[in-house]
């Protein structure tokens, strides 16, 4: 049975919502996971006192680390992936939750398929109460060539990943401030590798119109960079279509991004 390493970063949490991720780990059908917790967050004295007194409460064992300061989520993550032992990683923020198949189904899909090295699903879009009924749909591996270019082809704290992929690429690039998954899911399809979604809503993704602000003109612009530094040439004419886009995606202002976000988690399907 393959072991995974579910990997997170804490920062600024809300204890309610990180609990709730916590337990949606602990209620996993698939057993033989270890989480491997980075707190970045060591002047939170309130959150420093749930980890200590919360870890041992949990069935799964948790590698935690703290950083000396706030050293941010791609620092971060990149820790905690030197400490993963699993065959494969998953990712799990601290305010999302994995419904208890959501391991197993992963671990089964990338068992029947050994050409993909990257999995994720569909995500139930909610707020901080955990209220809403919006299903944001990602794309099968045939038409991730055909989105990649325009969007991130993956909900990244719903991803599962080959660990060896994941040291042969190098973990994430710190030059891709905010965009290190968007850049990471670039990179591999520019090395050749298969990424596919699990067509099934695995789990509740926490986003509002206040999150969008996290899609500011800095994250934006990383954006952009990662899609001229992993121009996928095979792929010619989608890759310079989606430089357009990131181009055009990066210039706009931030108040309308804002706008369009409201308008999207108000949709009860989203692309």
């Amino acid at each position: 049975m393959p072991k995974v390493s579910v990997l997170m970063s804490v920062f600024n949490s809300n204890l309610e919502l990180l609990n709730k991720a916590l337990n949606g780990l602990e209620n996993q059908s698939y057993k033989n996971f270890e989480v491997v917790l980075v707190n970045d967050d060591p002047s939170n004295e309130e959150l420093k006192d749930y980890l200590k007194n919360s870890i041992n409460t949990f069935s799964f064992p948790i590698k935690k680390m703290e950083n000396d300061r706030n050293m941010g989520l791609i620092y971060s993550l990149n820790k905690g992936l030197k400490a993963c032992s699993g065959d494969y990683i998953a990712r799990a923020d601290d305010d999302d939750f994995s419904y208890n198949n959501r391991l197993e189904k992963q671990v089964t899909f990338l068992e029947a398929n050994k050409n993909i090295v990257a999995v994720g699903g569909w995500v139930k879009i909610v707020d901080e109460l955990g209220n809403g009924s919006a299903v944001r749909k990602y794309p099968s591996l045939n038409d991730i060539p055909k989105s990649i270019p325009f969007r991130c082809p993956i909900q990244h704290s719903f991803l599962m990943v080959r660990r060896n992929v994941m040291i042969d690429v190098g973990g994430y690039s710190s030059e891709y401030y905010l965009a290190e998954d968007y850049a990471l899911f670039l990179k591999l399809r520019y090395m050749g590798y298969k990424l596919d979604n699990i067509q099934e809503v695995l789990g509740e993704y926490k986003f509002t119109v206040q999150d969008s602000r996290k899609r500011s003109k800095k994250c934006r612009k990383s954006v952009f960079k990662a899609k001229i530094r992993f121009f996928n040439k095979k792929e010619f004419y989608n890759s310079l279509k989606g430089i357009g886009f990131g181009f055009t995606w990066w210039v706009f202002p931030q108040f309308l991004i804002n706008l369009i976000y409201h308008r999207e988690i108000k949709k009860p399907i989203i692309y």
